[in-house]
């Protein structure tokens, strides 16, 4: 499906769905839980529906018949009666492993073409220290990929670019049989590990951290309770809505945001708020959260360390900030469902963007964007992030895709249009 933009502005309210990483977290958490947990807030995803259906297949009991909460029944996994397909999840995969690798006897998991081109070799490595066997079908260090546990426990070195790598180090190791040790390569998006630990916790399992986060020790024999918890709102799908109403000359109030939350990506409003935006926060984002448009901003540097998934809209931001927009430590954007960075500099130089990828930087230069045909790639930050892009482009843009949106933000297409964007949806090229 095609998205046609126009140059227009957003105005109005918008409540920011949940966040996907949090909710994947709640559903594979709930299925170690002894007993029933209750998400309130659920996020019907499509890395969600990934996530449920991976539970689904270890054997867990899950209730999604309404939309204000969905239950399910844990403690108890069994294994797969057949191929697990993650669809387009990554982080339902490398989390949905360390589960899997629990059971004694064997698990094979795929996904679509994107997760057949991610690497998954990293995780594996880990999982087999911890005393898992794993392999690719195809010996390409990307799945399809066979996993056979159980886990035993003892040392494991992980790589830390992916913090969804780490996460899963971390669960499995709650899962050996005996006491585990985790040791990291620097380790990179941290406040998404912070994410993994603060579940764990909550959920009464102890784990040693240190600082840096490389180094995690943790004990065998602990077990999960369950919980009755809502699903915090998204700052990464709320970063669409910031910075595409920081852009243009708009006024947008965003609820269900909270500030106390881990999510990395909240720091885009201190970085909003440094290159000149007008941005009010209210009782910490209970009472809202408000965009006015139409000020000057400035570029400047931006450390994507532990925000990759900003990568494509920071992009965006850079074309309409004055001077040079730098963004650098964007090392694991390039391995996400796609090359981000790259891919960004190709479709947003179709629009007349200054734009470049210099070693491990993105270089954005202050640009008049002009509509153009562009492709999302299957991948729902680049789509979103186009469609901004459309926002503040003369002419139309035709994002191709757009329907990869609902990867992590369900109801996009139509949250822009009640916002007043002048958008519409193609099922074909006119």
């Amino acid at each position: 499906m095609f998205a046609k933009v126009r140059k227009s502005n957003l105005s109005g309210e918008v409540l920011i769905p949940g966040s996907k990483s949090h909710m994947i977290r709640s559903l594979y958490f709930g299925a170690l839980g002894k007993g029933r947990s209750i998400i309130r807030n659920p996020v019907r995803s499509q890395d969600s529906l990934s996530a449920a259906g991976i539970i689904r297949a270890l054997g867990i009991q899950l209730d999604m018949s309404r939309d204000d909460y969905w239950t399910l029944d844990g403690g108890t996994l069994s294994l797969p009666e057949d191929i697990i397909n993650v669809g387009n999840s990554g982080t339902s995969m490398t989390l949905g492993s360390a589960l899997a690798a629990s059971l004694d006897g064997r698990s094979v998991f795929t996904g679509d073409e994107q997760i057949r081109n991610r690497p998954i070799q990293p995780v594996l490595d880990a999982l087999s220290q911890l005393g898992a066997k794993g392999f690719t079908i195809r010996d390409n260090d990307s799945p399809p990929f066979m996993l056979e546990g159980p886990l035993r426990g003892g040392i494991t070195r992980v790589e830390g670019l992916n913090s969804q790598y780490v996460s899963s180090a971390i669960l499995a190791a709650t899962l050996a049989e005996k006491e585990s040790e985790i040791l990291v390569n620097a380790a990179n998006e941290t406040p998404y590990i912070e994410m993994t630990l603060q579940w764990m916790r909550f959920l009464g399992v102890e784990i040693d951290s240190s600082e840096d986060y490389n180094r995690y020790l943790v004990r065998a024999g602990q077990t999960y309770s369950s919980f009755d918890r809502a699903v915090p709102a998204d700052f990464s799908s709320a970063s669409f809505m910031l910075i595409g109403a920081a852009i243009t000359d708009s006024f947008l109030r965003l609820d269900g945001l909270d500030m106390d939350d881990v999510q990395g990506d909240k720091i885009l409003i201190d970085i909003l708020l440094d290159m000149g935006a007008d941005i009010s926060i209210k009782k910490n984002g209970a009472e809202g959260i408000f965009v006015s448009g139409g000020r000057s901003l400035k570029g400047r540097l931006i450390d994507c360390s532990s925000t990759p998934d900003s990568v494509p809209i920071l992009s965006v931001l850079g074309c309409f900030a004055a001077g040079e927009t730098r963004l650098y430590n964007i090392e694991s954007s390039r391995i996400k469902e796609t090359d981000r960075p790259l891919l960004m500099v190709k479709e947003l130089s179709k629009m007349g963007a200054d734009i470049e990828l210099l070693g491990d930087e993105l270089v954005i230069r202050n640009s008049t964007l002009a509509g153009a045909e562009v492709e999302s790639y299957g991948d729902h930050r680049i789509a979103m992030a186009l469609c901004m892009a459309g926002l503040i482009a003369s002419g139309e843009t035709l994002i191709n895709r757009i329907e990869s949106a609902a990867v992590s933000y369900p109801g996009f297409d139509g949250s822009l249009r009640s916002l007043g964007a002048d958008v519409e949806y193609l099922g074909e090229r006119d």
